[in-house]
């Protein structure tokens, strides 16, 4: 059964509900660091096979959106979301009763799939909002809000494999209420067929393969940041990057309160421009100068530029298409660029250090932004198969 609304659906309960779901499904890969520390720590795990699962997971989130995408684009949200959100606290449940390397290695697995099908649900809808992107801008301030919150509270809390369960799956009990109100498949929608349609939907494709390349030079030199430093600055060098790490988040969360600023000065393409220019520095900043001034500088551009990328990339993806199906692919590949990034660059920075890194890693990034770039401009020029940016805020009031 399909859902389907005369209009792009407004009002609170449709809004919240995208961001509930949406910052949902990143939650556990935000929490994977702290669940393979405790693999590690407190099971006696190997590091590559704790790392493995993470990857294992983060693939299975991706490959479980690229699945379900012509569900989404049938209208399919609101069932996908609920099954994605009882699943994970399902995980959480069997992983605080059994808190056994085995079981929580299949659990790992689970959850990949569990926060892949929320994932799918939750971008889709947004583009069913008045205004994709300014709704998309909103859900990335609370993504990164929870994720700093997450962060920090770990710590205080416990980092008890228990607890890190517990952090992911009270969460999901909201999920499970209030996922009903995700808005489906806007009656513009039923008029996809058109040979503009199919444009907006290669380009939709070109965005994505932008958006893995950006993930892969991400979360490939963050992966692996704490070895870059402990290679500049020795045992200290560790310490720092997680320390900055506390505050690169903080950093992403002011570049994504700026988004709506910046592309309001400067227009959808210069925020993108900006965003990747300095996503680029932050990175080479980090490779290249074994500086702690330096090194701690391009983390914090890193962060704000990361905070300031994802809303513009994420809503650019939700106004492209009113069947979600391109934010969905965005999403996909973004997860995929996630889970290979670590590995990539672990693999070059063993050939040759942060020496290969630098080519390889900063002519990814260059292809990825000249293809989002291009995208931005295709949309930015009107072309009838693409809707311009929205001028009108997002709808506070209940529908």
């Amino acid at each position: 059964m399909t859902q389907t609304t005369a209009s792009p659906a407004a009002g609170v309960k449709p809004l919240a509900s995208i961001i509930i779901v949406w910052v949902y499904a990143f939650l556990p890969a935000n929490l994977i660091p702290s669940v393979i520390g405790r693999l590690v720590s407190d099971f006696g795990m190997d590091v590559t096979r704790a790392g493995l699962l993470a990857t294992g997971m983060t693939l299975l989130n991706s490959a479980t959106v690229l699945a379900v995408r012509p569900l989404v684009r049938r209208g399919l949200r609101v069932p996908l979301a609920l099954l994605g959100a009882g699943i994970l606290v399902g995980v959480c449940g069997i992983g605080i009763a059994a808190p056994l390397p085995a079981v929580i290695s299949v659990l790992l697995l689970v959850a990949g799939v569990g926060s892949g099908l929320a994932l799918a649900a939750a971008s889709a809808s947004i583009s069913a909002t008045p205004a994709p992107e300014r709704s998309t801008n909103i859900a990335m301030i609370f993504n990164r809000l929870v994720v700093a919150l997450a962060y920090f509270l770990v710590p205080v809390i416990g980092t008890s494999i228990e607890t890190i369960f517990l952090l992911i799956g009270v969460p999901g009990l909201l999920v499970l209420l209030t996922a009903r109100w995700l808005p489906g498949v806007p009656a513009t929608a039923h008029s996809a067929a058109t040979a503009g349609a199919a444009s907006a939907g290669r380009l939709a494709w070109v965005l994505a393969a932008g958006m893995g390349l950006l993930a892969v030079t991400d979360d490939g030199i963050i992966g692996i940041s704490e070895v870059i430093g402990t290679g500049y600055f020795g045992e200290s060098g560790s310490t720092l990057v997680l320390n900055l790490y506390a505050f690169a988040i903080l950093a992403g969360l002011v570049g994504a309160l700026a988004a709506p600023v910046i592309t309001r000065g400067l227009g959808r393409v210069g925020a993108l421009t900006v965003a990747l220019v300095l996503s680029l520095l932050g990175k080479l900043c980090i490779l290249v100068f074994p500086s702690v001034g330096l090194f701690s500088a391009g983390y914090l551009i890193w962060g704000f530029a990361f905070g300031l990328c994802l809303p513009v990339i994420f809503g650019l993806a939700a106004a492209m298409r009113a069947d979600g199906s391109a934010s969905v692919a965005v999403n996909a590949t973004y997860v995929l660029g996630v889970a290979l990034g670590p590995t990539i660059a672990a693999q070059v920075f063993d050939l040759g250090g942060t020496g290969s890194l630098v080519p390889v890693m900063g002519g990814l990034g260059v292809i990825a932004s000249v293809m989002m770039i291009l995208v931005a401009r295709a949309v930015t020029r009107g072309r009838p198969d693409i809707p311009a940016a929205p001028a009108e805020s997002v709808a506070l009031t209940d529908a």
